[in-house]
């Protein structure tokens, strides 16, 4: 378990709506003051937390299952759309271009694309954190324009008590109270003054002094002022507000018991409330005053006896419920997140040795390999072109870093170690699905940390984003027809200045996917010509969901492909999740 930090506003209200909840039902008017003023700054705090702080657990290597699920639901979607364009069709032999018949058939477009069925393959993430959306730069220029509001406000009305203080005349001091005569209706106490208002005398007067000193007694000023900035940090959460409103009341209903308490007389105390109520004209919030506009529950307060030790019970079962419910809350809407892994971002290989024969080689090709997303990918080419123009081939699989550790897609330890932040070193066996520049099957290779090639990542990009592309009819993700080619999944992807043909090979039984093939730069000719690397290349739409690809090649032959309109293979899409 870990914190994440963050914005989560509906969680934050939830929280203070549940703590609010419990005050009402157990602590508001059944308890003595003091206990509910200590509930009122606990449940802020809380909700303030719950509001920019998170719970997070790490999903371990038992993600597999989950991730076989969601492999085998999107890969089944995938071949029954491919099924139906199939059956749509006469599935007769090449076609050359602009001869023949069209294909019979109803036009197919794919309701999903690679990245919806690479998030299809991840782990599900109750993400609610509004800093992290794209309207970031808004909600928090929001947010931090109703903070400033609300300091403002808070600071005006300290400086307007100072006001009030430089205005009025020092008539006396009680101990270390400073007693003021002021013009303003409403008696009132901050610091060590109690403010009076002139025309009020005698016992009303004595009621008022005894009543204020209670407030600077119990340091009541200093707790509104760090409530109203509590406040000001949780503006947009109506039940802090509320809290906010009962603080004050609370404050005032400790006072009235403690007066009552040291023998004041309690008729003549009650009375003067009264009197004092009817000249109410008060707008500072921040305050301890005489007056509430809850006068009547604190009278009939006063006249109950509340013990502390009496609200000490009521408290703990407030604790109780709360923590029931919060925590049945919690685990029905637990959050999930990734651990942060040291590898994540690019590598390049800087050697790789057969372990058996003690022979070291430099690699002859150009390889990165990337890690993130709880995927890694082997990304290796050449080329004989400039900018991104290459023969290239990858593979990849799931990976999860751990409490220190890296998981494979079986869920066993994968042999790879940090040797600094900057370098390390894997060590694999050959497989039937894996291949190795080195010949042996005990492989070992050092990687150190590099920028991403721009080239590569642009193509990368282009491939997952293929199928986003409106730009041109042609754009997009391409499958071959079975009927037309000796491999079962090659593909043809066009996507904005980039175009890519390769083969996917992938084991049903692991999660382990490579391909191989050729990219490069692409320029959209006409509506029936490509220029792709070296050389125009004719195409022919057959609607939507069906093209032909006729390639010039040196010999003056031409060679066909037939297309369908695709996707990319799940396990594909989401292995290119790692170069994001």
């Amino acid at each position: 378990m870990s914190i994440e930090f963050g914005f989560y506003p509906i969680t934050g209200i939830l929280l203070a709506a549940l703590l609010y909840g419990v005050y009402w039902l157990l602590i508001r008017l059944r308890c003595h003051p003091r206990i509910a003023q200590r509930y009122i700054v606990a449940g802020v705090v809380i909700s303030l937390a719950g509001t920019f702080m998170q719970p997070v657990r790490y999903v371990e290597g038992g993600q597999i299952t989950q991730l076989e699920q969601a492999f085998q639901a999107a890969e089944a979607k995938e071949k029954a759309k491919q099924e139906e364009i199939l059956s749509g069709s006469d599935a007769q032999p090449p076609i050359p271009h602009g001869k023949g018949k069209a294909e019979r058939g109803t036009s197919v477009s794919p309701d999903y694309s690679a990245a919806t069925a690479s998030e299809q393959a991840k782990q599900p993430i109750i993400d609610t954190n509004i800093f992290s959306t794209d309207t970031q730069p808004t909600i928090q220029l929001i947010y931090l324009a109703g903070l400033a509001v609300m300091i403002i406000y808070l600071l005006t009305q300290l400086l307007w008590l100072i006001h009030i203080r430089q205005r009025s005349t020092h008539m006396e001091m009680e101990g270390d109270v400073r007693v003021y005569d002021t013009d303003i209706h409403t008696p009132f106490s901050f610091g060590h003054s109690v403010f009076i208002p002139k025309e009020m005398e005698g016992d009303l007067r004595e009621s008022i002094l005894i009543h204020e000193r209670e407030h600077l007694r119990h340091h009541h000023f200093a707790r509104l002022c760090l409530m109203h900035l509590l406040l000001g940090i949780g503006w947009f959460n109506p039940f802090i507000w509320l809290f906010a409103n009962d603080m004050k009341t609370q404050q005032e209903m400790e006072v009235d018991s403690n007066v009552v308490a040291s023998g004041y007389d309690r008729t003549t105390y009650q009375m003067n409330l009264l009197r004092i109520v009817l000249q109410n004209h008060q707008w500072v919030q921040i305050m301890p005053a005489f007056n509430s506009s809850m006068i009547k529950k604190r009278i009939l307060f006063m006249n109950e006896h509340k013990t502390i030790r009496h609200g000490k019970l009521r408290l703990a079962c407030g604790i109780v419920a709360f923590a029931i419910i919060a925590g049945s809350t919690a685990f029905a809407v637990r959050k999930t997140a990734r651990e942060q892994c040291p590898f994540d971002g690019c590598w390049t290989m800087e050697w790789f040795k057969n372990t058996k024969d003690m022979y070291e080689n430099i690699s002859p090709l150009r390889n990165n390999m990337f890690f993130g997303n709880d995927m890694m990918l082997n990304f290796s080419w050449f080329s004989r072109y400039k900018g991104g123009n290459m023969h290239f081939n990858f593979s990849g699989e799931p990976q999860y870093w751990r409490e220190g550790r890296m998981y494979d897609w079986k869920g066993d330890t994968a042999d790879i170690h940090l040797t600094d932040m900057n370098t390390f070193v894997k060590r694999w066996q050959r497989t039937n699905q894996m291949t190795a520049l080195g010949s042996g099957s005990d492989i070992t290779e050092q990687w150190k940390r590099i920028a991403k090639d721009k080239h590569v990542v642009h193509i990368l990009h282009a491939l997952m984003d293929a199928d986003q592309d409106k730009s041109h009819d042609v754009c997009g993700i391409w499958k071959e027809y079975p009927d037309t080619l000796e491999f079962e999944d090659n593909f043809f992807v066009v996507s904005g200045d980039v175009y890519a043909r390769f083969t996917v090979n992938s084991d049903p039984k692991s999660y382990y996917v490579s391909a191989g093939g050729f990219c490069g730069d692409l320029r959209h000719e006409s509506d029936t010509a490509l220029f792709m690397t070296d050389r125009t290349c004719k195409i022919d739409m057959d609607g939507k969901d069906k093209l032909t690809l006729l390639i010039p090649r040196d010999s003056d032959m031409i060679e066909t492909h037939r297309y369908m309109r695709s996707v990319l293979p799940v396990r594909f899409a989401r292995v290119l999740e790692a170069a994001r």
